[in-house]
């Protein structure tokens, strides 16, 4: 039994392929759960009946149980070139630091955030709008998780033990908090000395459902910004 645990709708989109893809999925039971509180209601019912061989978190927003890490081999989806954007909002801190073309890395989970071993890296574009930008994550974990299936089965029959993936290097690593809705207003100072590129980025990136790009209006109001496009140098 596997356990994939996602919320995120491009998540969900990607489970139909997962499910067909690789020998251990087809072999095994898949059992979604969307959200902590499920998480544990599942794994409380009955957990020593049942024979999970690992979590996979993908499109994940919650921290998760160590107790949960150290019974059972769980495996997370992060949009970044691990070690590189550990923490929240990786997509959208990458963005605004002007990357446009990264990796999403699958990695063995460890009672540290983002800091366990990598399995796999995928290539992944940070480009358009948020909705492009979720069909990139869905096929880049499609991809990753359809490779893990077949190398990390073969590691299990192999050694009896799902693979630990290879050891971060924590020199290299950098840390970005979780974005929050605050952060998503466009004050004066930025429309006055930011770049276009700048205002644009930070315009698509907060598509739905995240906290979208907003300013505040002298009435106090809030307007908000769900959708920006670029002047072209022949406009």
């Amino acid at each position: 039994m596997i356990i994939y645990a996602a919320y995120r709708r491009w998540a969900l989109d990607a489970l139909p392929d997962i499910k067909n893809c690789g020998r251990h999925h087809k072999a095994e039971k898949i059992v979604v759960v969307r959200s902590p509180t499920e998480l544990n209601d599942f794994l409380n019912e009955g957990y020593n009946k049942r024979k999970v061989s690992y979590i996979l978190f993908i499109g994940w927003s919650w921290i998760v149980d160590p107790r949960i890490i150290e019974k059972i081999p769980c495996y997370a989806f992060h949009p970044s070139n691990l070690p590189e954007y550990r923490g929240g909002s990786p997509i959208q801190n990458q963005i605004m630091s002007g990357v446009t073309d990264t990796y999403g890395t699958l990695f063995r989970m460890t009672d540290q955030i983002d800091a366990g071993g990598i399995i796999y890296r995928e290539k992944l574009s940070l480009r358009g709008d948020m909705d492009e930008i979720f069909v990139s994550l869905q096929y880049c974990a499609l991809n990753l998780i359809t490779w893990f299936n077949s190398w990390g089965g073969q590691q299990f029959d192999l050694y009896k033990k799902w693979p630990e993936g290879e050891p971060q290097d924590d020199e290299k690593s950098t840390w970005f908090p979780r974005r929050q809705p605050e952060d998503s207003e466009i004050l004066m100072q930025e429309m006055s000395n930011e770049s276009d590129e700048y205002l644009y980025n930070k315009i698509r990136m907060l598509g739905s459902p995240y906290p979208n790009a907003y300013i505040t209006c002298k009435n106090g109001k809030k307007l908000y910004l769900t959708a920006s496009r670029r002047e072209k140098k022949n406009e």
